[in-house]
């Protein structure tokens, strides 16, 4: 039960969307990170209200991750089954855990903040003194 909660954490944290990161100018340096902060979530919300999804969710990419890991996976199952003596349930074995796997890992890393909404919430930004110089 310890290492499903380990692993729901460790999913929730990676799953996260990414945020601006602000050079330190005369602005920030003026108000805090914390007054900076609270000028983020204005607009991102913001950002949100005008209707710009914050989550640009990549379908190829997940069916991508998927496909590899069903084929990475059956090679590795294959390699083991004949290990083991038994070559065909090794193969299925690993291809669906493989394709698991990979499908897990492509919906992990398909949530990103879309070009548009990081657009939008730069310009606010801007507007309010402070300078974007990527997001993480």
């Amino acid at each position: 039960m310890k290492q499903i909660c380990i692993v729901l954490m460790i999913l929730a944290m990676v799953g996260c969307t990414n945020r601006p990161v602000l050079y330190p100018n005369e602005q920030f340096e003026q108000n805090g990170p914390q007054a900076a902060d609270n000028t983020i979530e204005e607009c991102e919300e913001l950002a949100s209200e005008s209707g710009i999804s914050n989550v640009q969710h990549n379908a190829k990419r997940t069916a991508t991750h998927g496909a590899k890991g069903a084929a990475l996976g059956a090679v590795s199952g294959a390699i083991g089954g004949a290990i083991s003596g038994g070559v065909g349930i090794g193969t299925v074995i690993g291809a669906a855990s493989g394709a698991a796997v990979g499908i897990v890992s492509g919906l992990i890393g398909s949530d990103y903040a879309s070009p548009t909404y990081q657009q939008f919430v730069n310009s606010c930004l801007k507007e309010r003194g402070y300078d974007v110089v990527g997001w993480e």
